[in-house]
């Protein structure tokens, strides 16, 4: 078992360990670091297939080979993937028609070619619309963090304005301690009934005492509200539904 563990291959690359650890602060200080990899130009290969630096994200079917049944611009996209759902559903009906009356005929293989081919270009109609939906969830992300960092910040200054509140009322009668003027005890009595009203306000109950570090804090919790990511939906007239194959 030791033997065979030691004969297997991964296929995947190792940990970028040894990448990482050969740009070290004291390698590029010394000049030893190895430089970087060249920018490739031309063609490269990724997972066995061949790629040209320059060409789309999304690459045309067209240049795959592969036949396309929807014009290149100037079409509704939404109309030509409702068209394009309705002739598979068309050309599935015609593939259990050949299986009931004539299972081996070159038919079949045909059109199970249709059918792969309408859904090709339908996962490529689809795709177009990646990047859209890419931006809006970095949209709805953002927004999202947005709101909870101006929830925090309206709690954070609620809670300033009541300390601001309590040192403001608490001043006068430390004052009176320190100077030990007036009736000491009935300054310290109304200074601790000032503290009472003012954690009990807080939502802490009043002879609890004053939370220790490790107590939760009182109070509610803050209710984040998730905006609702809105689409827009085009109202579209019915078009014909003709079939592509």
């Amino acid at each position: 078992m030791a033997g065979e563990e030691g004969t297997a291959q991964s296929s995947f690359p190792p940990p970028p360990s040894c990448y990482y650890s050969s740009y070290t602060d004291e390698a590029v200080s010394n000049g030893t670091a190895p430089p970087p990899p060249p920018v490739p130009t031309g063609s490269y290969s990724c997972f066995g297939a061949p790629l040209e630096v320059n060409e789309e994200i999304l690459r045309p079917l067209s240049s795959q080979g592969i036949q396309q049944l929807y014009p290149n611009e100037g079409g509704d996209r939404i109309s030509e993937m409702r068209k394009l759902n309705f002739s598979i559903l068309v050309n599935f009906l015609d593939l259990l028609d050949i299986l009931i009356q004539a299972p081996n005929s070159a038919k079949r293989e045909e059109k199970v070619n249709d059918i792969s081919l309408l859904f090709i270009n339908l996962h490529h109609l689809i795709n177009e619309y990646r990047p859209h939906q890419a931006r809006e969830t970095i949209r709805v992300m953002m927004t999202k963090q947005r709101d909870q960092r101006q929830t925090a910040i309206t709690a954070m200054q609620g809670h300033l304005d009541k300390a601001r509140e309590l040192l403001d009322r608490c001043t006068p009668f430390l004052a009176q301690l320190k100077e030990g003027s007036g009736d000491v005890a009935a300054a310290t009595a109304t200074l601790g009934q000032v503290l009472a009203s003012q954690m009990s306000a807080a939502g802490v109950a009043a002879g609890s005492g004053v939370r220790r570090p490790d107590e939760e804090p009182a109070g509610e919790a803050m209710d984040v509200v998730e905006p609702s990511a809105t689409s827009s939906s085009s109202s579209l007239e019915p078009h014909s539904k003709r079939p592509y194959v």
